[in-house]
């Protein structure tokens, strides 16, 4: 493949993580119960990371001279790790018999911190595609 799989994938994390952080948010003002949604997105976010972290392994293979911008895609990689760990350990934290039930103040603070560590891997990404032009065609060429 000509083009990196990575950004083709990482979309669907970020986007199910957020929504769930969101619903986490949302649940402590509304009345109703948002914690079977909530589960199923974290869930999704949670293995589609797997693939999207396992496509920019790949993709960072086929770069050539990556010694100048090694600490930020290093940065970018342990944070989206850090991430991904805040978010499983959400989803253990509201799991009751194969159910995800209302999160206790731990399930809802450890999906804000991975909130938090999504969005330091999205400046890092980001850094690494407009400072960098890492994933571009003058990069890739």
């Amino acid at each position: 493949m000509k083009h990196p799989v990575h950004p083709l994938i990482v979309h669907f994390p970020i986007a199910c993580w957020s929504l769930s952080t969101f619903g986490d948010i949302a649940g402590m003002f509304l009345t109703i119960n948002l914690s079977q949604a909530i589960g199923v997105l974290m869930f999704i976010g949670c293995v589609s990371a797997v693939c999207a972290m396992a496509a920019g392994l790949y993709d960072v293979t086929k770069l050539k001279d990556i010694e100048q911008i090694s600490d930020v895609i290093d940065h970018h990689m342990y944070a989206a790790i850090t991430a991904w760990s805040f978010y499983l350990l959400s989803l253990y934290l509201r799991w009751e018999e194969g159910l995800s039930v209302a999160p206790n103040m731990w399930a809802a603070v450890t999906s804000i911190v991975g909130f938090i560590c999504l969005m330091i891997t999205g400046w890092y990404g980001a850094n690494l595609v407009y400072v960098y032009g890492i994933g571009t065609k003058k990069v890739n060429d």
